[in-house]
């Protein structure tokens, strides 16, 4: 009797093997429209940035040049100063006596509009901008 269920058993699996794998009919879903093709992605332009902004450059980029930082007092008797605001970075940085001055970094020596009051730069400015050598 086992041997019969088995040989039965095993005949039933070959023929549900046989018919699922049969393949003559193809299964298309939706309606049947023309095929899509695939377009290929368009490779992006490489981003050639300014090194301080980070916007892309313009002509006037200084191309070559190193940057160039300027100190100016930042006390209540200099105050108002020329050029910060042309300037393309600018930090405050703490030094003695609680005071603070500014750093205006510039990219290109060409383009430094009238700036002050001018003041004496500290080893910390230098370490600051050493990343852009």
């Amino acid at each position: 009797m086992k041997r019969l269920l088995c040989i039965l058993l095993a005949l039933a699996m070959s023929a549900g093997l046989f018919t699922a794998c049969g393949g003559g009919e193809t299964i298309t879903s939706g309606g049947g429209g023309p095929a899509v093709e695939a377009t290929p992605e368009p490779t992006p332009e490489p981003y050639d940035a300014n090194v301080l902004t980070g916007y892309e450059k313009t002509a006037d980029y200084a191309e070559g040049q190193r940057i160039t930082a300027v100190m100016v007092n930042n006390i209540t008797q200099c105050r108002p100063q020329r050029g910060l605001s042309e300037a393309d970075m600018l930090f405050e940085i703490k030094v003695e006596g609680g005071i603070t001055r500014f750093m205006a970094l510039f990219t290109g020596y060409n383009n430094i509009p009238d700036i002050g009051p001018i003041r004496s730069a500290r080893d910390q400015f230098f370490r600051l901008v050493l990343p852009w050598q």
